[in-house]
C-alpha cells in the first residue's frame, strides 16, 4: 500500500509540474503547489531512507530531488513578477510585469483583452511562457476586472485601448524597454489596431482575428455554424436576415414590436435552436452600438506595423479561410493557419470538451520565435 501511495503521489507531482506548460497551466497555476508536494516528498523518502536504508528509497528521493529543483527553479529563478499600478480616465488599474531574470529583454508584450470580463491570469501562461524565452511582458485586470476599477461595458473599443496605451505608458516610464509589441487575443484584434494609431507599437500578433466588424463576424459565427449543421441555403438565409436585424436593434419601440413577432414566429424552427445565439427575449445592448461598427479595415490601411495572424482551422466563430481572404493584400501582415485548433487555438484529443485540452503543437513555438525575431530586429 505503501509504495502504491509513494508512485501515486510522486507520478502527481510531474503531471502537475508538465499541467504548468500545457493548456491546463491556462487554467490553474500549479507551480507552487508543486513545490511544496515535492519538497514534502524529499522529507518523507530521506525520513524512510535513514530508517530502512532500502534501494526503493534512493529512487524515490532521487526522483522527488529532481522535481523540487526542477519546480524551485521554475518557480523562484526564472523570471520576476512584479505588480504594476497605472492609472486612466480616474481609474486604477492592476496588471503584473513579468520579466526574466537573467536576461534583459529589449521589448515588452503587453496583452490586449478578449471580449467580456477578463483579469490578468487569462494571459499568466502565455506570459510566463515568453519571459523563459527572455521576453518581458504585461498582463493587466481589464476594466471592471480582477482588482481594476470602472465597469467593463461603460467605454467601447477606444476607451480599452487608452486602457492598454495607459498601460503602456507607465511601464516604459519605469523601465528602459526599446520596442512594445502587442499580444492580442480575438476581440483585442479591434482594440489592438486602436493602440497603434494612437502609440508607437512595433509589431502585433492577432490570434483568431478576422479582418472584418464585430458586426459582420458574429452574423458570420451564426452562418457558419449552422452551414457546418448542413441547413439548407434557404434556412441559412431566413437565419441571417432575423438574426442581422436583431443584432441592429436599436432599442425604437415600434421596430421592438415588430421583431419580437418575427421572432415569435421562428422560434419553433429548426434552424432557431440551432443556430445558438437566438434568444425568445429581445435585448438592447447599449455597448454592442458603441463597437459593432467598427471597421478594421480602415485602420489597417493605414498601418505599416508588423502583424502575424494565427488561426486554428477549427475555430467555430469564423471561417479560417475567410480571415485569410480579409488580410490578403497586406505587406506587413501574414497569416498562419494550423491545420487543427479552435478559437482559442486548443485541440481536444478526447472529443470536443472533454479535458484536458491541449494547444496546437506549433502554436506556442511559432509565436515566440516570431516575437523574438521582432525583439531583436534592428
Amino acid at each position: 500500500m505503501r509504495k502504491l501511495l509513494i508512485i501515486f503521489f510522486l507520478i502527481l507531482g510531474y503531471l502537475l509540474f508538465w499541467a504548468n506548460f500545457t493548456a491546463i497551466g491556462v487554467i490553474v497555476d500549479t507551480r507552487f503547489f508543486v513545490v511544496i508536494l515535492s519538497g514534502i516528498l524529499v522529507s518523507i523518502f530521506s525520513y524512510f531512507l535513514i530508517k530502512e536504508r532500502k534501494p526503493y528509497y534512493y529512487l524515490t528521493l532521487f526522483l522527488s530531488l529532481i522535481l523540487l529543483i526542477l519546480s524551485v527553479r521554475e518557480y523562484y529563478f526564472l523570471y520576476d513578477e512584479s505588480e504594476i499600478t497605472f492609472q486612466n480616465d480616474r481609474k486604477d488599474f492592476y496588471g503584473t510585469l513579468y520579466q526574466p531574470k537573467f536576461k534583459k529583454s529589449k521589448c515588452v508584450i503587453v496583452f490586449i483583452h478578449g471580449s467580456g470580463s477578463e483579469t490578468r491570469k487569462e494571459y499568466a501562461f502565455h506570459a510566463r511562457h515568453l519571459a523563459r524565452q527572455g521576453i518581458a511582458s504585461f498582463t493587466y485586470d481589464k476594466r471592471g476586472s480582477g482588482k481594476s476599477g470602472g465597469e467593463t461595458y461603460e467605454v467601447g473599443y477606444s476607451g480599452y485601448a487608452n486602457d492598454a496605451i495607459s498601460a503602456i505608458k507607465k511601464i516604459k516610464s519605469q523601465n528602459s524597454f526599446e520596442k512594445v509589441g502587442l499580444f492580442a487575443v480575438s476581440e483585442g484584434e479591434w482594440v489592438s489596431l486602436i493602440v497603434d494609431s494612437l502609440e508607437k507599437i512595433d509589431f502585433i500578433l492577432m490570434v483568431s482575428a478576422s479582418g472584418t466588424s464585430p458586426f459582420q463576424q458574429s452574423l458570420r459565427e451564426l452562418t457558419y455554424r449552422l452551414e457546418r449543421k448542413n441547413f439548407s441555403d434557404q434556412d441559412v438565409e431566413e437565419a441571417k436576415s432575423l438574426y442581422q436585424e436583431i443584432l441592429a436593434f436599436d432599442n425604437d419601440s415600434l421596430k421592438r414590436v415588430q421583431l419580437e413577432n418575427k421572432i415569435m414566429e421562428s422560434q419553433h424552427k429548426a434552424w432557431f435552436e440551432a443556430g445558438e445565439d437566438f434568444s425568445t427575449e429581445l435585448y438592447y445592448y447599449p455597448w454592442w452600438h458603441k463597437v459593432m461598427n467598427f471597421n478594421p479595415k480602415e485602420y489597417l490601411d493605414k498601418t505599416d506595423t508588423n502583424i502575424l495572424v494565427l488561426i486554428g482551422n477549427d475555430n467555430q466563430s469564423f471561417p479560417p479561410l475567410e480571415t485569410i481572404s480579409n488580410f490578403e493584400g497586406y505587406k506587413n501582415i501574414k497569416v498562419v493557419k494550423f491545420d487543427k485548433g479552435d478559437h482559442s487555438l486548443l485541440e481536444w484529443k478526447f472529443g470536443e470538451g472533454i479535458p484536458p485540452p491541449f494547444f496546437v503543437k506549433e502554436y506556442l513555438k511559432t509565436y515566440s520565435d516570431w516575437i523574438i525575431t521582432n525583439c531583436n530586429k534592428n
